[in-house]
Parts: structure tokens; C-alpha cells; sequence
């Protein structure tokens, strides 16, 4: 009969160690939930907006949101004396009342955006594969589901990829029209359509899909301002691309032949 094993001590250190450190992966991830899912003022009544259209709001502290088509944003009536915290879906340009000891912050997917006092668009819509935070004014900390912290200045952009969960922080770029859906200004400058779609997702609410990456990579030129969509998508097609409305808001595009 083979002798039966014997515990070492080293081996009881290596499980304590193990326990260890998976107790502290929990307790990480249960702070990070924490973290990232602040409550809505306790005691207040949250409010829900959906936008059909184009809508601003002006929040108990005075500061004021603009929401795109097809957003969403939940909000208490009254903050609290410590705290503002708001949740969105889909894009929104911020203009945050200051006050320093009154920390703005919008939860929008994983990430969280922590303000004084500045003006900033968020698009995270659930259905899309990139969250962006891109900074007008002021200072904006940008917080990612790993715990990395991002301090944003005026005239950059931050881009996370849900899919790969990476984080990349950009100068905002020419063909980035950032606050132009809120004057139903398109302006596409040499850029291909799938690029063109996210500002005619944010002006019009409608759904752009691509029957073939043929008609997704046509590149197009043009601005628009506060023109009806029927007409924007009539000078599109001359880029070489024919398109079908089916519902209320999707639109299929495909390549000609």
C-alpha cells in the first residue's frame, strides 16, 4: 500500500494564499460594482426620458442635457447635497452647473464620467460596440470597468471598445462632429459611410444597415444643415448606393451593381 500523503506546511501557505487572493478578486469586483452603479439620490423620485426627438432638459441643479433621438436618461427630481448622479443610453451633450463640493457623475455602460463643473458629450448606445466621452470644456475623469482612470482636456475624445474592453484616448478629430446633431448639422468630409452613419443615427433616430462592405467603405462628401432626411439620403445615393426604408427607422443600404 502506497504511504498516504502528507499536508506540508508549505502547502497549507499556498492555499491560504490561494483563498487570499480570490477573496481579494471578489472583494474587488464587488467594489467595482459598487463603484460604477451609484444609486439615484436615495429618497428622491427618479425620472425617465426617452427622446423621439431632439430634447433638452434642465436638471434641479440648473445644469442642462440635450439628448439625441431614441436616448434615454433616468435622473432624480432633486439631488442631494453631495452627490448628482444620472444614468444614460444612447448620446447626450452636458452643460454641468459648477460646484466643487457637489461631484456631477453620468453612468453610462461600464463607464463612469466624474464633473464639476464643464460640457461633454457621452454616446453609448447599448446596442453599438464603442462608448465615447468627448470633452467641449473644462476637466472630465473617465473611470473603465477595470478601475482605470482617465483625466480628459478640452479637445480630446475617449473611445472604449466594448468587445475587446480597450481604452484609447484621441485628439477629437476634423471629421468628428461631435455637438452637430444637436443642430441637425452633417458634415461628412471624405469619409466612408459606415463613419457617416453614426451622425445620421444621432440627428435623424433611424438605423443604418449595410447589406455589403461594398456600400459600408463608399466614401462620401457633403454638409447638411437641418435638411430632411429623405433628402440627405437622395444625395448619398449618388456616392453609388441604393437604399430601402423598412419600418419606421431602419434603413438597408447596398451597393449598385
Amino acid at each position: 500500500m502506497p504511504a498516504p500523503l502528507r499536508r506540508t506546511k508549505n502547502t497549507r501557505i499556498f492555499k491560504i494564499a490561494g483563498f487570499s487572493l480570490a477573496g481579494a478578486a471578489v472583494a474587488a469586483s464587488l467594489l467595482w460594482m459598487f463603484i460604477a452603479r451609484p444609486e439615484i439620490t436615495p429618497g428622491s423620485r427618479e425620472k425617465t426620458i426617452v427622446a423621439a426627438e431632439k430634447t433638452t432638459l434642465t436638471l434641479s441643479d440648473g445644469s442642462m442635457v440635450c439628448l439625441s433621438p431614441g436616448s434615454r436618461l433616468s435622473y432624480p427630481e432633486v439631488f442631494d447635497e453631495q452627490h448628482r448622479t444620472v444614468r444614460l443610453d444612447g448620446q447626450a451633450f452636458f452643460k454641468v452647473s459648477k460646484r466643487p463640493h457637489q461631484p456631477f457623475t453620468v453612468v453610462s455602460g461600464t463607464l463612469l464620467t466624474e464633473v464639476l463643473g464643464t460640457a461633454f458629450t457621452i454616446a453609448a448606445f447599448p446596442d453599438r460596440d464603442k462608448i465615447t466621452v468627448a470633452l467641449v470644456e473644462g476637466r472630465v475623469n473617465v473611470r473603465g470597468g477595470h478601475g482605470q482612470q482617465h483625466m480628459l482636456q478640452p479637445g480630446m475624445e475617449l473611445v472604449l471598445d466594448k468587445n475587446k474592453e480597450q481604452v484609447q484616448v484621441r485628439p477629437i478629430g476634423i471629421n468628428d462632429n461631435i455637438t452637430g446633431w444637436m443642430s441637425r448639422e452633417l458634415v461628412f468630409n471624405d469619409i466612408t459611410l459606415s463613419e457617416a452613419a453614426e451622425q445620421l443615427q444621432a440627428v435623424y433616430g433611424v438605423h443604418l444597415v449595410f447589406e455589403n462592405q461594398r456600400a459600408a467603405n463608399c466614401r462620401i462628401w457633403g454638409k447638411f444643415s437641418d435638411r430632411p432626411l429623405p433628402e440627405v439620403l437622395e444625395t448619398i445615393k449618388l456616392a453609388g448606393v441604393a437604399y430601402q426604408l423598412k419600418g419606421k427607422d431602419s434603413i438597408y443600404i447596398s451597393a449598385k451593381k
